[in-house]
């Protein structure tokens, strides 16, 4: 465990502040000390835990990695109210603890699913994951999304990992991008909530992550347009469930993969807002872990407790690694926004 020490006393060296999402520059490096704080104790949590942790959470990871990739290259130089250094030091330091928690874990999730691991290993890789990038056109659609196909049967996630190996290689075929007819009937259907979406969206975002349709201009821009569609659909939802307060339902974890996909990873800014992350924010526990309390963690709940998603160490309370690493996902959404409103601070000045 001595590997981390060094890593971990650097990202406790940190002060915790509260703001809100806004174009005030004040705030909003206030607001970024917040993410930050968030963000560094959750990965200290997952680093003392990462003999429990499954594939799922590390490749959560690797979409964080990512997306402080996305972030650094935006502020070389701004600094951060914690006057702990440069605030590209800190998100390098931040990066180099990801490695070496997915260093650590890889050998515990093999051993755990050799057989998942083999399927899906290519997840791990840091090269595999870049966010989208954010321009005028990156938006939501203002009307909801159809295939225009009727919903044939529920995406199970034996059906779902048939058809995200087929993508990957690792399937039967033995090819990638591979995509199969039954595949296509399950996911090009219209009528899904809730998880079954966000896994018809992963399946498309490997299909471009993969450039299976490189070499065919239209299927590629037809691609972005159902990722985009998926999104807009997802954020209804999540929309529609921020407005329950949540109240005795499992529903954190889902609403968090809403945001992380679409907000965190694929960058959809209508995702990224405020109240949402103050919802995010109260449910990280001391630990840096977060929390499904109050939730009911029945098999008919609709919660994944996915890939023998333990329950983490935490006191008793409802932690779990993979409600952690959406949050994860979701806070890197967060902080590269808020960057790139810094960065304009700056340029402003």
């Amino acid at each position: 465990m001595g590997y981390l020490t060094v890593t971990f006393t650097i990202l406790l060296l940190i002060h915790s502040s509260s703001s809100d999402l806004n174009q005030d520059c004040v705030q909003n490096e206030k607001l970024l000390e917040t993410i930050l704080t968030s963000l560094q104790n959750s990965l200290v949590f997952l680093g003392k835990e990462y003999d429990s942790l499954n594939l799922d959470v590390i490749s959560g990871l690797r979409m964080t990695q990512a997306e402080i990739k996305a972030a650094f290259v935006r502020t070389p130089y701004l600094p951060t109210e914690s006057g702990k250094g440069s605030l590209q030091a800190r998100l390098a330091a931040m990066s180099t603890f990801i490695d070496e928690i997915v260093t650590l874990a890889k050998p515990y999730v093999y051993r755990t699913l050799p057989v998942y691991y083999n399927n899906f290993s290519e997840l791990l890789k840091k090269e595999f994951w870049a966010v989208s990038s954010w321009n005028k056109d990156h938006v939501l659609l203002n009307t909801p999304f159809s295939f225009g196909n009727n919903q044939v049967e529920k995406i199970t996630e034996a059906a779902s990992d048939r058809c995200l190996t087929e993508l990957l290689g690792t399937g039967p075929s033995k090819k990638k991008c591979t995509i199969a007819s039954e595949c296509l009937a399950i996911m090009e259907a219209d009528g899904y909530k809730g998880y079954e979406v966000t896994h018809q969206l992963l399946y498309f975002i490997l299909i471009d992550r993969l450039r299976c349709f490189s070499y065919d201009r239209i299927r590629h821009q037809r691609n972005d347009y159902v990722i985009k569609g998926l999104c807009s659909n997802i954020f209804q939802q999540a929309s529609d469930l921020s407005k329950t307060e949540f109240n005795g339902r499992i529903d954190h974890d889902l609403f968090m993969e809403q945001i992380a996909f679409c907000g965190g990873l694929l960058g959809y800014k209508e995702f990224l807002r405020s109240d949402w992350l103050n919802y995010i924010l109260s449910w990280q526990l001391d630990s840096g872990c977060f929390s499904v309390i109050n939730s009911k963690l029945s098999e008919n709940s609709g919660y994944r407790r996915k890939r023998m998603d333990v329950k983490l160490a935490d006191g008793g309370y409802g932690c779990f690694g993979h409600c952690t690493a959406v949050a994860v996902i979701s806070l890197g959404g967060y902080l590269r926004e808020t960057v790139a409103t810094m960065k304009t601070c700056i340029e402003w000045n």
